[in-house]
């Protein structure tokens, strides 16, 4: 394997996630697309034209990108039900595993993919692209700035419409579900400003007749530090994106902080007083393989350790075992 200049990554599926990542991965002198797979082969072919360069390899086959030496990472972009397969699969071919969100469909899966990469000598990181964004560490450090006093709720949401059954994220085999789809996001957010885990949850669910999953999903988080969160999703909703922080003296409103633009602000209102703090500029995608690739290459960290992935997983395992049973449960 390499161990200087741009970093070879091959992604591990063409579909609409991969596209974004690819579209990130392109232009960029720190990492370089080396190759992409598909179980068919004409779309790794289309896929490596339109977003890799001449040297961009394809592959109709998984196990043939894991064995080309010039892929030292790999983005894996499948459906959640396939996240702990193929990251123990990229650990053993000794590849560092950027693993599409969420890390895994239970706390078991987890850790074991953690024990994988470690065992292997690897890096693991859950692909919370907004986390490597400098807009991320705004948010949380305005938050806690005392400016807004003490934080005491984050309110969150994320919505659109979705009703193709065809769609992975209404496969109940593949573990689909808007919790896992974009729940994930408010519960990582919500941890992340609240700097620490739940230690009780609570939530409400409505699951499709025909999808046989979570189609809408409301959720509380409470928190050792005295901070509640909430949060609502849905497939059945139009596309609304929204984040609030609460504290004792003011709040803080931020509007799609997941994907927000360039054009963006956070919004400061405290008494009578308020501002709006413009966002950095930058892509999140590509914040976020210039932050892996640093930590790959020995020169930094990681943004966030795999337990974090671990600690998202476990919340979200206890969110849905609230929802089928319509008790709270609290974790350890």
């Amino acid at each position: 394997m390499a161990t200087q200049g741009p970093v070879g990554w091959g992604i591990l599926g063409t579909g609409m996630i991969a596209k974004k990542v690819a579209a990130a991965v392109k232009p960029s002198r720190e990492y370089r697309l080396a190759a992409v797979a598909s179980r068919e082969l004409p779309k790794a072919e289309a896929f490596a034209k339109e977003f890799g360069s001449p040297e961009t390899k394809a592959y109709g086959s998984y196990d043939e990108l894991l064995a080309d030496k010039s892929v030292e990472a790999v983005y894996i972009s499948f459906p959640n039900a396939l996240h702990h397969e193929w990251t123990i699969r990229c650990a053993q071919a000794k590849k560092h595993v950027l693993c599409e969100k969420p890390l895994a469909v239970t706390g078991l899966q987890a850790q074991e993919m953690i024990n994988a990469c470690r065992e292997n000598g690897v890096l693991l990181m859950e692909a919370f692209m907004y986390r490597c964004h400098p807009a991320a560490e705004l948010m949380k450090a305005t938050a806690h700035s005392g400016i807004i006093g003490e934080i005491r709720y984050v309110r969150s949401s994320f919505c659109f419409g979705m009703k193709d059954l065809a769609n992975v994220r209404l496969s109940a085999s593949l573990h689909g579900g808007v919790l896992m789809d974009v729940g994930c996001y408010c519960v990582n957010f919500s941890r992340f400003i609240a700097g620490g885990e739940p230690v009780e949850v609570s939530a409400v669910a409505e699951f499709g007749q025909e999808s046989k999953v979570d189609e809408v999903f409301s959720g509380t988080l409470r928190f050792a530090n005295n901070i509640h969160a909430q949060f609502h999703v849905s497939f059945r909703g139009s596309g609304y994106r929204s984040t609030e922080i609460m504290g004792t003296k003011g709040f803080l409103r931020i509007e799609n902080p997941w994907f927000a633009a360039d054009t963006d602000v956070l919004e400061v209102v405290a008494g009578k007083d308020s501002k709006k703090i413009p966002f950095p500029p930058g892509d999140r995608y590509q914040f976020q393989f210039e932050r892996f690739g640093r930590a790959l290459r020995g020169q930094g960290k990681l943004p966030f350790e795999p337990e974090d992935g671990l600690r998202n997983t476990l919340a979200i395992d206890a969110l849905l075992q609230s929802a089928r049973t319509g008790s709270a449960v609290r974790l350890k």
